[in-house]
């Protein structure tokens, strides 16, 4: 559940069944028109002590603050928690689906516009942890903040 509430009265103004096992992630869009939500939706499962780590059932939505509507939902399965953001202008965001896979999508179609991938030599350490994207104030990069360093991307290469 993510409960929405009013900060200067303190009236509690929308609970949302974002997702089944809990939220782990929350971003508005810069004009606060859009409300992204990542969370657990299915239990760990797999090895629990061999390569590879076991993963749960995670989901992105994205919602209609005007009307607190689903717009969007994106399922995918990795490691611990997941984060979105949103791109300066709010007609993007990215996912980070898995240490090493970044989505970005378009907000208003819901398409995919692209992945950044790369090859991480200590994938096995998860040398990058969650809630670490962010776009440059233009919209032209994105960085990945890391244990080991930062990633950054440039977003020339992907479709507006």
């Amino acid at each position: 559940m993510a409960y929405i509430w009013d900060m200067a009265s303190g009236k509690k103004l929308q609970i949302l069944s974002a997702h089944k096992l809990g939220v782990a992630t929350l971003s508005f869009s810069r004009d606060a028109r859009w409300l992204l939500t990542g969370g657990w939706e299915t239990p760990l499962s797999g090895p629990f002590t061999a390569v590879p780590s076991p993963v749960a059932g995670f989901g992105i939505k994205l919602w209609d603050v005007a009307t607190w509507k689903e717009h969007l939902s994106i399922s995918y399965r990795r490691y611990g928690a997941s984060v979105a953001v949103f791109s300066p202008d709010g007609h993007r965001f990215a996912v980070e689906k898995d240490w090493d896979l970044i989505e970005v999508f378009d907000v208003d179609s819901g398409a995919s516009i692209g992945t950044l991938t790369t090859v991480d030599p200590r994938s096995h350490n998860r040398p990058f942890s969650t809630g670490n994207l962010i776009f440059s104030p233009d919209g032209t990069w994105l960085f990945q903040a890391a244990q080991n360093g930062v990633r950054a991307w440039k977003l020339s290469r992907l479709a507006r």
